[in-house]
């Protein structure tokens, strides 16, 4: 698992630096920042892992991102500023005669500080695709833009790739992990435990 990999000559400094915060269930969160030493093995930006329970409310660029049970294919992900990207989604069924793709962006810089809450993605970019199945959706984030919310259905989780620049055809046909770079000696999560605490100590 990548939550379990860090590589031993940044570890310590990017505990230190990362584990103030801390998401719902009180578990450290480590900045994309300090993980520079991990891989992703495909061009997918997007892990296979849809956030269950929340959904874009709203129509247009009149988007909500709220907590909904009924809802099963949400990702939300660090983008850069001012660059293209491309979203490419799988045909499904419609569901409930809507097909639900609905696509944002923050100027926030902490997915943890717009989850588990009501909150209205202010970014550049805020567009749904619910009228006809939508397979790919180029936009620009705006000059403030850091985080990316994608609503890729209601209750099906189709096959999605979140690409940086523009890209019309799949380049993947499943999710890849991420995993460190070659020649990255790693911890044990046992030994990842031992640093937290060290870290925390300080």
């Amino acid at each position: 698992m990548a939550s379990d990999i860090i590589a031993r000559g940044m570890a310590a400094q990017a505990l230190k630096n990362g584990a103030s915060k801390v998401d719902a269930n009180g578990i450290g969160q480590i900045k994309p920042e300090n993980t520079t030493f991990l891989r992703i093995s495909t061009a997918n930006l997007f892990d296979g892992n849809y956030i269950e329970g929340y959904t874009l409310a709203g129509a247009g660029s009149i988007l909500e991102l709220q907590e909904n049970a009924d809802y099963h294919a949400l990702t939300v992900l660090y983008v850069k500023p001012s660059t293209a990207y491309s979203v490419i989604v799988e045909e499904t069924a419609a569901e409930e005669g809507l097909w639900w793709l609905k696509i944002a962006t923050s100027t926030e810089t902490d997915i943890a500080d717009v989850m588990h809450h009501k909150y209205v993605p202010d970014g550049a970019f805020r567009q749904s695709y619910i009228t006809a199945y939508t397979r790919t959706v180029h936009f620009t984030t705006g000059e403030n833009d850091h985080i990316l919310f994608v609503q890729a259905a209601r209750s099906a989780q189709p096959l999605l790739q979140i690409a940086e620049g523009t890209q019309s055809d799949f380049t993947v046909s499943g999710y890849d992990t991420i995993y460190p770079g070659e020649g990255v000696s790693i911890y044990s999560k046992e030994e990842v435990n031992a640093l937290i605490a060290a870290a925390l100590s300080q």
